[in-house]
């Protein structure tokens, strides 16, 4: 979600149309390209709707936009492929961390910084807060892509724990910032103080 808003031309060059109903995927293990090729067929529930990428959606759909449910398959596909002690199925990508899915996807080294909770700032930690805060603003400013991860401690009932959420935007008047739950449609945009970030994610990663 987070690389499709900020950089699309990344997902387009990912994907290679075989013409044939396959679609060749590109990822990137330690800097270096690699690839997988997975057909159209994808999980779906009782219904033909489908129940991973693009969640909800009618399989049958012909004109529905795909790329996201075929790029997870195809992730699984090489998951499978870089850890071959791990299960060739949704299993192996259903937890992690989005920074090193950031950099399979970018090929560019991802970093992580551990967020401390708010609840009421002590004063001696206020510093911190704040060097964390310009760090991110400055991320942003510079086109990275950022992403929230929420721990079991979230204070917002809209805010799903042990989850990862894409930084779409930030106000630099109001210092408010707009986060995307990447289950996408129904979920809907947060936006977020700073305060309010501090309060609900644990950990801040990005290319």
């Amino acid at each position: 979600a987070e690389t499709a808003f900020r950089d699309p031309s990344i997902i387009y060059d990912m994907f290679i149309d075989n013409g044939d109903g396959t679609f060749t995927v590109r990822f990137f293990h330690n800097g270096r390209p690699d690839y997988v090729t997975v057909d159209r067929q994808l999980p779906v529930d009782s219904s033909g709707n489908l129940i991973y990428g693009n969640y909800g959606a009618s399989a049958n759909n012909q004109s529905a936009e795909l790329w996201t449910a075929l790029a997870e398959k195809a992730y699984v596909k090489i998951m499978a492929k870089w850890n071959s002690d791990q299960p060739n199925d949704y299993s192996i990508i259903s937890g992690g961390f989005s920074g090193p899915v950031l950099s399979a996807i970018t090929g560019s080294s991802d970093s992580s910084r551990n967020i401390p909770f708010f609840y009421g700032a002590a004063s001696d930690l206020a510093g911190a807060f704040l060097n964390i805060f310009n760090a991110i603003v400055r991320l942003w400013n510079e086109g990275r892509l950022l992403t929230l991860l929420t721990s079991g401690l979230t204070t917002n009932p809209l805010v799903v724990d042990n989850h990862a959420y894409a930084i779409v935007g930030f106000d630099a008047a109001t210092q408010i910032f707009s986060i995307f739950n990447p289950w996408g449609i129904g979920f809907g945009l947060l936006q977020f103080s700073w305060e309010q970030i501090l309060n609900n994610f644990a950990i801040v990663q990005w290319i």
